[in-house]
C-alpha cells in the first residue's frame, strides 16, 4: 500500500518518471508523446527534462533541458535545445484587422536554442536572463483550410504577414524582472505582482536590415480566498514590438490569445505590433501538475499596421475585445 497514482511511471528511487501525454487542443492537431523527469543526475544539484511528441510526419516536437538547481539557493540555470515542425500554424491577421473567422493556415519548422540563468531574491519574485538562437521557416502545406497565400489571392489579406514564407534566423536577449509579495503556496499567497520583460532580437542573416524589441509589463492583485492557492487575480498587461529597423515576423509581435493573457482566443487570433488586456481570472488546484482556470478577460489589440515604424499605437474602439476561458494545465 501508499503507492501514489504516479508510482508506474516512476523509477530510480523516484528521481526518474517517465510519463506518457496527450494532447487535444480542438481546432488544431492533437498529440501523443513522453515526458521524461530526471532529477539528480550525477550531481544532486543536476536535472534532465525531456520532451517528444508527434501526430504523424507533419507534426513533430522535440525538447531537451539540462539544467542545474541548487535544492535551498533559490536559482537555476539551464541549457534548453527544442525543435518542431507542425502544420497546424494559425493566422488571422494583425491588428484590429484581424478576424479570427477568416484564419488561414501553414506549416512551420523551427530550432531554438537557449541558455538562462534564474534567480528568487525575495519569496516569488525572481530576476531571469537568457541569450537564445531561433530559426522559423513557414510554409502553405496547413493540414486544413485555406492557405495564408489563399487568404491573400482571395483579398482576406492585403499583404503577407511581415516574415512570411521567408522566415528568420535571430539571435536574441531576453531579461525578465518581476516583483512578487505572496508567499510560497500553503503560506497564504495572497499579494501584488509588477512584471517587466524586454525581448531583443538581431537577424543573423541580415543584422544591419531587421532588428526590434519586443517589451511589456504587467501588474496584478491576487487574493488567496482559501489560504489553498484558491486564487482570484486581478490583471493588467501591456506589450509593444518595436521594429529598429526592418519590420517584426509575425510570429514575434505581440500575441493575446493561445498562451497569452487572453487564453480564450486561440493562438494566432490576436496579433499586433501592441496590446493590452485586463484580466479577472480564478485558479484552484486540481493534481500534482493541474491547475483549473476560469479567465474573464477584456481586450484592446492594436492599431493596423506592420510595426515598420515607431506608431505603435493602442487600437480603436472596434478592437475591443472581450473573452472567456476555462481550464488550464499547470505552468
Amino acid at each position: 500500500g501508499g503507492a501514489g497514482p504516479l508510482s508506474f511511471f516512476t523509477f530510480d528511487e523516484g528521481n526518474l518518471q517517465i510519463i506518457p501525454t496527450l494532447l487535444v487542443d480542438f481546432g488544431n492537431q492533437p498529440s501523443v508523446g513522453l515526458y521524461v523527469r530526471w532529477n539528480h543526475v550525477g550531481h544532486e544539484d543536476h536535472h534532465l527534462r525531456l520532451h517528444l511528441a508527434f501526430w504523424g510526419p507533419d507534426w513533430i516536437k522535440g525538447r531537451f533541458t539540462t539544467r542545474w538547481e541548487p535544492e535551498h539557493d533559490r536559482m537555476r540555470a539551464e541549457l534548453r535545445v527544442a525543435a518542431q515542425k507542425r502544420s497546424d500554424g494559425r493566422f488571422a491577421g494583425l491588428g484590429s484587422e484581424a478576424n479570427p473567422d477568416r484564419v488561414a493556415r501553414f506549416n512551420v519548422r523551427q530550432y531554438e536554442v537557449l541558455g538562462s540563468f534564474e534567480v528568487e531574491p525575495w519569496r516569488q519574485s525572481f530576476f531571469h536572463v537568457g541569450l537564445g538562437f531561433l530559426d522559423e521557416e513557414y510554409g502553405p502545406d496547413g493540414f486544413c483550410c485555406p492557405s495564408v497565400e489563399e487568404r491573400v489571392a482571395e483579398g482576406a489579406f492585403s499583404q503577407f504577414p511581415p516574415g512570411y514564407p521567408d522566415g528568420f534566423s535571430i539571435a536574441h536577449l531576453d531579461l525578465d524582472l518581476t516583483l512578487d509579495t505572496r508567499r510560497d503556496r500553503g503560506e497564504g499567497s495572497s499579494g501584488v505582482t509588477a512584471r517587466f520583460h524586454n525581448r531583443f532580437a538581431v537577424d543573423l542573416q541580415s543584422p544591419e536590415q531587421r532588428r526590434w524589441n519586443r517589451y511589456g509589463g504587467s501588474l496584478g492583485l491576487h487574493w488567496d480566498m482559501s489560504g489553498q492557492a484558491h486564487m482570484l487575480s486581478l490583471v493588467a498587461t501591456a506589450e509593444v514590438a518595436q521594429a529598429i529597423v526592418g519590420e517584426v515576423p509575425f510570429t514575434q509581435q505581440v500575441e493575446l490569445g493561445g498562451t497569452g493573457p487572453l487564453r480564450g482566443f486561440r493562438q494566432g487570433a490576436l496579433m499586433g505590433d501592441s496590446g493590452a488586456s485586463l484580466t479577472l481570472r480564478y485558479t484552484w488546484p486540481v493534481w500534482a501538475w493541474l491547475d483549473g482556470t476560469a479567465n474573464n478577460g477584456f481586450l484592446l489589440n492594436a492599431a493596423p499596421g506592420t510595426s515598420t515604424g515607431n506608431d505603435n499605437r493602442l487600437a480603436s474602439r472596434e478592437a475591443i475585445r472581450i473573452c472567456r476561458a476555462a481550464g488550464r494545465p499547470k505552468e
